[in-house]
């Protein structure tokens, strides 16, 4: 049976280095074995005066703690997302992905996660967002191949990265070098039909004038293409980021599914502690994956993966 590992997405924000030592530690003796290259790391190395001495101390941080990168998380927001319409922040957009992409394989990272994008520009239509897309992914897909990096393209909660939307740009790009990763917390939002504004699906939607089109299969549509993917809970109406148990995901039945994914690579734990979940400890987080990568195992050996 190959083995698929469970990494930990750990918040380095704001931290000194030697808390992110305390911090990395903590995951570590709590059963801890692989981590995330984030967002945040990535956004202190784009900002670095000089980002390949930062990065050899991330790395030397993360040994030091016996743990190793084994998945990343590319920078986002509406200047560094994929659709991202702007002439002029797309040049500087495709360089920070890129960077991205070189960062990942210094660290010996196979698969990253990279936003397509929202709807973040008032007037740009789905197809046009769509389309920007598409075109950034050209660019930067011969470059994750030149590293042996598959990119996942993630649903969200929104009409620019439904598993339709993502399964168009997969298709029109055959691309072997390019996968899904599937988010939990976001595909329990669009389970959860409503009329609640505070619904992240429901104000997504309506800042581009669209119903929403309440979903409650996107596992079962995104498994084929799934690379990696993103574990956490909520109660269907905000990204809560939360501790498995702490929202009404049922966890043995997604878990059972994604057992079937035949690209997985890797599972990770998105629960946001403390910056959202602040109702658990490290230690709860730890004890919590590693059962759901137990039982995650089992199913898979029954399917004989």
């Amino acid at each position: 049976m190959n083995d698929i590992p469970l990494t930990h997405l750990v918040d380095i924000s704001g931290l000194s280095p030697a808390w992110r030592g305390v911090l990395l530690r903590e995951y570590a003796v709590n059963g801890a074995e692989n981590i995330v290259l984030s967002h945040n790391h990535f956004n202190y190395l784009l900002a670095a005066e000089n980002p390949a001495e930062l990065l050899e101390e991330y790395k030397k941080e993360v040994a030091g703690a016996g743990l190793k990168f084994t998945d990343a998380h590319a920078v986002f927001g509406p200047d560094k997302d994929l659709n991202c319409p702007v002439a002029e922040l797309r040049p500087a957009m495709l360089e920070m992905q890129k960077k991205c992409l070189e960062w990942s394989a210094q660290c010996g990272v196979k698969t990253i996660t990279i936003h397509t994008g929202n709807p973040s520009y008032p007037d740009v239509d789905l197809e046009t967002f769509h389309k920007y897309a598409i075109e950034s992914l050209e660019v930067l897909l011969p470059v994750a191949a030149s590293y042996g990096i598959t990119i996942c393209i993630e649903n969200i909660w929104l009409p620019t990265n439904t598993p339709a939307k993502l399964l168009d740009m997969f298709n029109q790009l055959n691309s072997p070098n390019l996968g899904f990763c599937f988010d939990s917390g976001h595909a329990n939002i669009m389970a959860h039909p409503t009329e609640n504004p505070e619904s992240r699906a429901v104000s997504g939607w309506g800042k581009m004038n669209m119903p929403v089109q309440w979903s409650f299969d996107e596992l079962e549509k995104m498994l084929p293409y799934i690379v990696n993917c993103h574990l956490h809970d909520n109660s269907g109406i905000l990204d809560q980021h939360q501790l498995p148990g702490h929202g009404d995901i049922n966890w043995s039945d997604l878990l059972e599914t994604l057992a079937g994914a035949p690209r997985l690579q890797c599972i990770q734990s998105e629960v946001l502690y403390p910056l959202y979940e602040k109702n658990a400890t490290i230690r709860e987080v730890c004890e919590k994956f590693n059962q759901m990568h137990k039982l995650f195992r089992e199913f898979r050996a029954k399917k004989n993966f």
